[in-house]
């Protein structure tokens, strides 16, 4: 530990001993603060700052949630945090008074703990009310699922409003799907608006006798290991007419979506089915928005350029349709590696199947992930221009930081972009 750490641990711990204080949560979220304790650098420092964070700010706000009302103090708490938090700001500014904000996403707080915190438990397998990150969805999915309904009814009223989630293995793009899935649809009038849904896009691979298909092109992640991952290994034309589906549901619709099956690393025979009118789809994965206006003639014949031709057709349709883009920073292949095992192991936890081992898995990696690209030329991580909001995360996967990337804000593409697909 450095000297600037020996400093900064003893006051972390000291903020964890201070009585609750009011005056703290705006400091510990203020952008300045952060750059300087920088909780990230190591666990021991991070783990100080969350314990801070919890004491003074989650602990008192998830007593809120559960139905108590706030005290005056705890709301000029809430307004000061909210005026100094760069990640609340940066998806809504605000515009007129944070009072009113603070009192507004309290209502809606209180109406979608229920609800939000049943899903967070039996999805995440959490049993302690302390393990919901009711912090993650006060600064995060309240704002962003507000700004995300007032772009729905602005922008394509009559038609879905689609939200892309690019991610990287283990980043988050399935909880933020879910997650704002459950508070958009208490936000959301069912008959006028209609439901949100979320599909990853792993969930429209084709079927294991339809990939064993591409091997001769080039789509083989050695043995043992599943093929699937790169553009060119889904069923775009589902996804397509899928999209069509949505702009066209009624409350009476019933729309079947893709529901691939890791486990058996192949579609089930039954689909899964939604049911009534969809008025927001957020579709989630590992290169959503990825970068198609480049080249393809600076690519050697071959496996790279199959998936670039991929990349080139169907995908580029539904991805220039979405309307909103989340990007998470991308870290390194190691990590992503680490992701991934974990995420098997959950996976056979729940469901009681043996996945890849670790040698399946790293030779998966670099298949999907290294492979697959032919670097300087494409890439899987969407380009700036194209994100919406880019979000960075601390390893204990709450939020840090939100940009706001170059896609220009309420431009929606034409609604005849998924008229009739490809």
């Amino acid at each position: 530990m450095n000297v600037k750490d020996s400093c900064l641990s003893p006051m972390l711990t000291g903020i964890t001993w201070i009585p609750r204080q009011k005056w703290l949560p705006p400091l510990l979220f203020h952008p300045q603060f952060l750059a300087w304790v920088q909780p990230e650098s190591s666990d021991e420092m991070m783990a100080l700052y969350q314990r801070a964070v919890d004491k003074h700010f989650t602990s008192p706000l998830r007593d809120i949630a559960q139905g108590r009302k706030p005290i005056d103090a705890e709301m000029r708490m809430l307004v000061r945090t909210l005026q100094t938090d760069g990640v609340q700001t940066a998806i809504i500014p605000i515009a007129n008074s944070a009072e009113h904000s603070t009192k507004e996403r309290l209502h809606i707080l209180q109406k979608v703990w229920p609800s939000f915190s049943h899903w967070w438990r039996q999805y995440l397998q959490v049993h302690r009310i302390e393990d919901i990150a009711v912090d993650t969805l006060w600064r995060l999915y309240i704002p962003l699922s507000q700004w995300l309904v007032e772009q729905k009814r602005a922008l394509r009223p009559e038609d879905v409003y689609v939200i892309g989630i690019y991610g990287s293995q283990g980043r988050g793009k399935t909880v933020m799907a879910q997650a704002l899935v459950a508070v958009l649809n208490h936000l959301l009038d069912p008959e006028i608006d209609g439901q949100a849904v979320t599909c990853s896009i792993d969930d429209y691979y084709l079927s294991k006798a339809r990939r064993e298909a591409l091997r001769p092109l080039g789509y083989d992640a050695g043995p043992g290991a599943s093929n699937r991952g790169p553009a060119g290994t889904h069923d775009t034309q589902w996804l397509l007419r899928n999209l069509r589906e949505f702009r066209d549901s009624t409350p009476a619709s019933t729309t079947a979506v893709g529901n691939f099956q890791k486990q058996l690393d192949d579609q089930p025979q039954e689909p899964r089915i939604v049911h009534g009118k969809v008025g927001v789809f957020i579709l989630e994965g590992w290169f959503v928005g990825a970068h198609t206006d480049f080249d393809i003639r600076r690519i050697p014949t071959g496996f790279q350029r199959t998936v670039a031709q991929s990349l080139q057709g169907d995908y580029k349709t539904i991805f220039d349709r979405l309307d909103t883009l989340w990007a998470f920073d991308t870290p390194s292949v190691a990590e992503i590696l680490r992701n991934r095992e974990q995420q098997e192991r959950l996976l056979e936890q729940s469901q009681g199947k043996r996945g890849m081992s670790p040698e399946q898995i790293q030779s998966f990696v670099r298949y999907f992930y290294e492979q697959t690209w032919t670097p300087g030329v494409t890439s899987p991580i969407p380009q700036p221009k194209d994100i919406t909001f880019l979000g960075t995360i601390y390893p204990n996967r709450r939020i840090r930081m939100i940009e706001r990337g170059g896609r220009p804000i309420g431009a929606a593409f034409p609604a005849s972009a998924t008229a009739e697909g490809r």
